[in-house]
């Protein structure tokens, strides 16, 4: 309705106000989102988003708690109790594992195997079913919790170690259980 009036009263003008109502119509027609002048095109590509890496949680280190060594004097076996001890080897230039297996017909609750290696070159390094270590040129094996047990009558129970050497490596001497002296078989 107001562009009819608005073109009725330039048409009896002059072309000058014809065209001030025709702006005037085009500025009322048009919303004012499409009167602006768009924007200019960006000159440069947009920059992607940075991400800052993130460090791994930090787990703090786990303490292993010390074992409490077992007692290193088990009560001897019973009178007249006996044993008997297979020790296999094997041997390569620099290191070996020895299996030792103790048969006896006396029980125990916790157990010591003790032997001599004649030459103190030897050094251990693992064991299993037992806590072996080495002093000079005497080994000492302790039961574990969960072999500790003989029982009466007797059995059998194996255990073994690994070791270097240099020099010689002769075989054991002298060995014992719970003070008990043992057969070499």
């Amino acid at each position: 309705m107001l562009s009819k009036r608005v073109l009725r009263s330039a048409a009896g003008g002059s072309g000058a106000a014809l065209l001030a109502a025709a702006a005037a119509l085009v500025a009322v027609a048009l919303p004012a989102a499409h009167a602006t002048t768009p924007p200019a095109p960006p000159t440069t590509p947009p920059t992607p988003p940075t991400t800052v890496p993130t460090a791994p949680p930090t787990v703090p280190p786990t303490t292993i708690p010390p074992t409490t060594p077992p007692s290193q004097t088990p009560t001897p076996p019973p009178p007249g109790s006996t044993c008997s001890i297979a020790y296999t080897v094997k041997q390569w230039h620099t290191g070996f594992t020895a299996r030792i297996t103790l048969t006896t017909t006396g029980q125990a609750n916790g157990w010591l195997i003790r032997w001599s290696q004649p030459s103190g070159t030897q050094t251990v390094t693992r064991s299993w079913n037992a806590t072996v270590t080495k002093s000079g040129t005497t080994y000492t094996a302790a039961s574990l919790p969960s072999n500790a047990q003989i029982p009466s009558g007797g059995g059998t129970l194996t255990f073994g170690f690994g070791a270097t050497w240099s020099g010689a490596n002769p075989p054991p001497t002298g060995f014992t259980y719970n003070g008990l002296a043992c057969t070499l078989r």
